[in-house]
């Protein structure tokens, strides 16, 4: 008996059906997308957010003076 869970085994099954589907000559295409490319407004918020949390880190890593 497998000490999987079920839902791990399925969704292995599925993954593998695709793959194997996937190869078939009568398999949809699907036609490649180009990712979005992020705003000045988001990407100054994700370097806010990231100089925020350097210097929270730094801030408990710092020698006590």
């Amino acid at each position: 008996m497998s000490t999987l869970h079920l839902g791990y085994a399925h969704n292995g099954h599925r993954a593998a059906l695709g793959e194997l589907y996937s190869a078939r000559p009568d398999a949809p295409v699907v036609e490649a997308t180009r990712a979005a490319r992020p705003t000045r407004a988001s990407l100054r918020r994700t370097r806010s957010a990231t100089a925020g949390a350097l210097h929270r880190a730094a801030a408990r890593i710092a020698p006590a003076a």
